[in-house]
């Protein structure tokens, strides 16, 4: 009852009389009668001429906080994780491009005086790094988790928010509603 109660109202607030409005939009008056009365009698075309009449349009109240709460979950795993993922990687190769040196200098440091380095490194360096790798990436994971993680995702979903924000404030049949915080 709704849309009914507003085209009333409608009516009545901007001072029509039955006659004038039927007239100016075209709806018959005893229709818009039985319209205003019992709620039926007019067709979906006489509606919409009485709301063009009354400059009346169907308009959707969302919720913005709400919507992006409930859209976020599905966007963030499509979006944002595998960018994550990708930044992530991309830390690691840094760190171990400077870390593993390193290993490699001690471990050749304890190698007997004599000993061929490429020799050496060639026969030593895969498996050594797959070790060094399992024994420090979850530690270095876990720290830079802790840093980066919360960063990565509240700047995701400021940049999704302010995406959606846009997307819906284009389209002319919604308004948003945003709760004081």
């Amino acid at each position: 009852m709704g849309t009914l109660k507003t085209i009333c109202d409608a009516i009545k607030l901007d001072n029509w009389s039955a006659n004038a409005i039927a007239q100016a939009s075209g709806v018959q008056q005893a229709s818009l009668h039985r319209f205003c009365n019992t709620g039926k009698g007019l067709s979906i075309e006489s509606l919409e001429k009485l709301c063009e009449q009354l400059d009346l349009s169907l308009v959707r109240r969302v919720n913005f906080q709400e919507w992006c709460d409930a859209n976020w979950e599905d966007a963030k795993d499509v979006d944002w994780l595998p960018a994550y993922d990708d930044q992530k990687s991309e830390a690691w190769e840094e760190y171990s491009d400077e870390a593993w040196p390193e290993q490699v200098e001690e471990a050749w440091n304890e190698q007997e005086e004599g000993t061929d380095y490429d020799e050496w490194l060639s026969g030593w360096e895969d498996e050594a790094y797959r070790e060094w790798e399992a024994e420090a990436y979850p530690e270095w994971e876990h720290e830079y988790d802790s840093e980066e993680y919360q960063k990565f995702y509240d700047g995701c979903y400021s940049q999704f928010a302010s995406e959606e924000r846009e997307k819906l404030e284009a389209a002319d049949w919604i308004v948003l509603v945003d709760e004081p915080s």
